[in-house]
């Protein structure tokens, strides 16, 4: 089954923790935690091939803004 690994982005300070969505062609989406800790990891070298550390900074950013805004607007429905 053919997968494509999309939107990687940092999820600690220490940037030793990735998030990304991982598309397979059966249609479905699974996000999954990428730890750096295994160099022999075949994800994290997958990622790290195919993004710059810009690229997943931007996505980090995006993110981190997305989550600003769902909060946000968790805390205005109270």
């Amino acid at each position: 089954m053919i997968r494509t690994i999309k939107n990687p982005f940092w999820t600690n300070n220490a940037r030793t923790i990735l998030s990304a969505e991982f598309h397979y062609s059966d249609g479905r989406v699974l996000t999954a935690m990428i730890n750096k800790g295994d160099t022999n990891n075949p994800d994290w070298n997958e990622i790290m091939a195919k993004y710059s550390e810009y690229e997943i900074e931007q996505n980090t950013q995006r993110a981190i803004r997305r989550q600003s805004q769902e909060r946000e607007a968790a805390k205005q429905k109270e």
